[in-house]
């Protein structure tokens, strides 16, 4: 039997990132990555669309793999900056006579921080942990008479409604290469739990004593043929509460 390629998806907040993926995504060998470029506002649909295709698990950054996580089951992979990602930045401007405010998540924020240190410079930065507190900061920035932000695709989405300029702290190859390998080892780690699980399902279902198997919730997590057959139950049963109300008798109206 031929393994099938890994699924990865990705949603990408920014373009140039989808090209980084791509060219990185070769070289890890077994995988097969569907790169989407959205925003924030525009990612949970496709990253549905891809869970429902067989996605074994996500990958995204920042605000938009927060975001995430509140409307999709499957796993998502952070694509981390990295202190040679801040590092790249921090050369571009060292040198500039511009105002700026750095806008972050706040480990970002204290990579930069750190990195900054050691090419002696400092940067006022507002830490946020939502999407919805960025407008905020970078509308206060703007008060207060920056004219340029350094953030992620997030924060870059705001500057042009109050006429600032943008840096963006992008992801090298380096931090998307690890996070295709970390992706990987998830989604193979998924696969393999899922062998199990069927293994135990086909050998239960050998057994010639009905077994059912809830969870805590209530539902049900498996039940063997012969558990239908005894009680001649529908198999669409799915919880307790179902399970008592199609066989009340004999189960004591669970």
């Amino acid at each position: 039997m031929i393994d099938m390629p890994i699924k990865i998806g990705v949603l990408a907040p920014y373009p140039h990132l989808k090209k980084v993926i791509q060219m990185e995504a070769a070289a890890v060998s077994d995988i097969e990555v569907e790169v989407v470029v959205c925003d924030v506002v525009d990612a949970v649909q496709p990253a549905k669309r891809m869970e429902q295709n067989g996605v074994l698990v996500l990958i995204s950054r920042g605000a938009t793999a927060d975001t995430l996580r509140k409307h999709v089951k499957v796993p998502i992979i952070d694509i981390e900056v990295s202190a040679y990602d801040i590092l790249r930045t921090l050369l571009l401007i060292k040198d500039s006579e511009e105002k700026i405010k750095l806008i972050g998540y706040p480990s970002v924020c204290q990579g930069v921080v750190e990195v900054s240190k050691l090419l002696d410079m400092q940067i006022p930065y507002t830490e946020v942990r939502t999407s919805e507190e960025v407008r905020k900061a970078v509308k206060d920035a703007w008060r207060n008479g920056y004219n340029t932000i350094l953030g992620d695709a997030v924060a870059l989405n705001y500057i042009e409604e109050f006429t600032l300029q943008g840096i963006m702290i992008t992801s090298g190859k380096e931090a998307v290469h690890q996070s295709l390998v970390r992706a990987k080892e998830v989604a193979q780690a998924i696969n393999e739990t899922r062998k199990e699980i069927s293994s135990f399902h086909a050998l239960m279902d050998t057994q010639s004593e009905g077994v059912i198997i809830f969870g805590l919730d209530g539902t049900v997590n498996f039940a063997n043929r012969e558990f239908y057959s005894l009680f001649s139950l529908d198999s669409a049963i799915h919880s307790v509460y179902d399970l008592g109300q199609n066989y009340q008798g004999s189960l004591g109206g669970l």
